[in-house]
């Protein structure tokens, strides 16, 4: 049992030395890497010669040695370092003497050392029996003719060991009564103790060192761990107050917005329905104009006209005040403008078109956008033409609301609520599409 035990922790520290090892290898190959990237060849192929050590059975490590000791001795070439070029690639044709590239700098680097030197040996190299040298060119046989023969007869060896029996004292009688074997085992048991103790010794005060540090550690590990806690509780109630402070700033900044939109709301139908009443009353009255004019007998109608028209004018230049062009007050101000346009428009047509068209003209561009309206409701050939005249416009207000009213006539002709000549629809249509294609309005 006890070989058994002996066995199995002698494989397991082979196991973790092997593996202690191989980590070793990979940090000295690593290293050499990092040194023959950065080109010091010579301590590139040190940590490689270590990592080789470490794993002899790696050829890819003796490859890459080789592979940088040749690119060494190449670089001593360029700067003519022989010398040390020719330490390089002596130690490459120590490792692969196989290599022909090895083979051949080496030659390459023994000439370019020694050009001058000759480079063979003398065979004769003889010394004086004085100094006792060999000669190497004299046979073995004849270098030692000059010394005394020695005697070869043979020598007795039983004589020799009963005197020397005869000479020694005599054992005492409790050492003859023990076995010799067992001598041994008690010998070689005691220097075991003796070699094994200290080591122990060594080894638990290391221990006791260690478990020493890594306690103290550990305490000061456990401290820092106990003040993070206390730290993190103190972040985690911090950053609950600041969720309730936000909570509750998010629940006004909601509830304010809410009551900005009901005010809006609510604002936005109060002028709604202002403007619906003032738009009412405007075409009441100038419904009531037209028909007290009609009545009237002797009455002058181009100077009816004129006042319809004067008026037409005063409502545009204060409907153009107005600059903004998605408000409910401006939309209900072109509207009013289109219903005073039509019913001008019914009672003198010719003169509602040359009005129409001086407007469209007028220098104000909120004027000229103001009677896109009007124009489209009129809905004519002379009205179609002045939109998509308007068109091109050099205001973009006036142009965008040419294309706003274009578009909605071309709805109703594909609708077929509305009748214009084919060439008049093919020209509204033709020019909406160019300007989908150009993507610069929102048709």
């Amino acid at each position: 049992m006890r070989n058994i035990i002996i066995t199995a922790i002698s494989c397991l520290l082979f196991a973790v030395q092997a593996l202690a090892a191989g980590d070793d290898a990979a940090i000295y190959f690593n290293a050499g890497t990092e040194k023959y990237l950065q080109g010091n060849f010579t301590e590139a192929v040190e940590n490689l010669e270590k990592a080789r050590k470490l794993e002899p059975a790696n050829t890819k490590i003796r490859e890459f040695i080789v592979k940088i000791l040749i690119e060494a001795t190449t670089q001593g070439h360029l700067t003519r370092n022989y010398r040390q070029a020719f330490e390089y690639i002596k130690k490459a044709r120590e490792m692969a003497p196989e290599n022909s590239k090895v083979q051949e700098l080496y030659q390459l680097t023994s000439e370019m050392l020694t050009p001058t030197q000759e480079k063979v040996l003398p065979r004769n190299k003889t010394l004086s029996s004085a100094t006792g040298e060999i000669r190497r060119d004299i046979p073995a046989g004849e270098q030692n003719s000059g010394a005394p023969a020695q005697s070869s007869a043979p020598k007795t060896a039983r004589p020799m060991r009963a005197a020397t029996t005869a000479s020694s004292p005599a054992r005492p009688q409790a050492l003859e009564r023990i076995p010799v074997f067992y001598i041994r085992i008690m010998l070689a048991a005691i220097a075991a103790g003796m070699i094994i103790l200290p080591v122990t010794i060594i080894i638990a005060a290391v221990k006791t060192a260690a478990l020493s540090k890594a306690t103290t550690a550990l305490k000061e590990l456990d401290a820092n761990l106990h003040k993070l806690s206390g730290e993190n509780a103190e972040i985690k109630i911090e950053l609950e107050k600041t969720k309730e402070r936000m909570k509750f700033e998010h629940q006004n900044a909601e509830q304010y917005r809410r009551e900005l939109k009901e005010r809006g709301q609510r604002e936005d139908e109060r002028i709604h329905m202002e403007l619906e009443l003032r738009t009412k009353e405007a075409e009441e009255r100038i419904r009531k104009e037209i028909a007290e004019n009609n009545a009237k007998k002797g009455g002058s109608r181009e100077a009816f006209l004129h006042q319809q028209q004067e008026k037409f004018l005063q409502y545009l230049g204060s409907s153009a005040e107005n600059d903004d062009v998605s408000s409910p007050a401006l939309e209900s101000s072109r509207e009013r403008i289109a219903v005073m346009a039509e019913n001008l428009y019914e009672y003198a047509p010719g003169a509602a078109l040359d009005f129409l068209g001086k407007m469209a003209v007028n220098p104000n561009p909120l004027i000229r956008a103001n009677v896109m309206l009007a124009l489209a409701r009129i809905a004519r050939p002379e009205t179609v033409e002045m939109l998509l005249k308007l068109h091109e416009d050099s205001d973009y207000r006036v142009k965008r609301e040419a294309l706003k009213n274009l578009k909605i006539l071309n709805q109703k002709i594909a609708a077929q609520t509305l009748s214009l000549s084919p060439g008049i629809s093919l020209k509204v249509s033709t020019l909406l599409e160019e300007e989908k294609k150009k993507g610069e309005w929102i048709l």
